[in-house]
């Protein structure tokens, strides 16, 4: 193997560890959220504790969700249903978003500002 070859791999390896330290540096620094917000066409259609287990019918258009401190689109009337098939969120920052229903499921971070 010749010198050129091995630093090529030694210089893939480092760009290997970096993007791995990364993704956990900004993975383990999202909190836990206690807030899902639900909008719809960029309206907020309502936020909700994630301490709550709650079903949200949103408008006709989907299904979310609230159980074990977590979000999920449980049923949804587009036709690709990626939305549904998305895991549950429950870390600060994190969305489940169905572009076809313009609907957003977005789980905040931080104190909750409303009384429920």
């Amino acid at each position: 193997m010749s010198k050129q070859a091995k630093r090529d791999i030694a210089l893939v390896l480092a760009l290997l560890a970096l993007c791995a330290a990364a993704y956990f540096a900004v993975s383990s620094s999202r909190t836990e959220g206690n807030i899902c917000e639900i909008t719809v066409s960029g309206e907020v259609f309502g936020r909700f504790p994630l301490a709550r287990e709650k079903a949200v019918d949103v408008n006709g258009l989907c299904t979310v969700v609230i159980k074990d401190g977590a979000v999920y689109v449980a049923s949804s009337t587009c036709p690709n249903k990626t939305c549904v098939s998305h895991r549950a969120i429950s870390r600060g920052g994190e969305a489940i978003i169905c572009i076809p229903n313009a609907v957003v499921v977005r789980v905040l971070g931080g104190e909750a500002d409303f009384v429920v």
